[in-house]
């Protein structure tokens, strides 16, 4: 019989981990959609976003208020900079 023994916390470190990794791949992703649509309209921003949000998630979506308002941000000319917090 085996076994094995974790630290105290475990569970905020594995978390916190996985919220690094997302940020790692979402980031790329957000930079190069600012980069190209930086001040075009929201309209022309959002499905852009939600297409290569999906593609670089492998599947996952993006909320229609935070596609929103991620693509307004990009319009204003702004680049978005995700930050690991939990």
């Amino acid at each position: 019989m085996s076994s094995f023994e974790t630290d105290h916390g475990w569970e905020g470190q594995v978390g916190r981990m996985a919220i690094e990794a997302t940020c790692s791949r979402i980031q790329p992703i957000l930079d190069r959609i600012h980069e190209r649509y930086a001040g075009r309209p929201v309209d022309e921003i959002k499905p852009v976003l939600a297409r290569e949000w999906t593609e670089g998630t492998g599947g996952g979506s993006i909320s229609d208020p935070d596609l929103t308002r991620y693509a307004s941000v990009i319009s204003a000319g702004r680049r978005i900079v995700l930050r690991p917090e939990i």
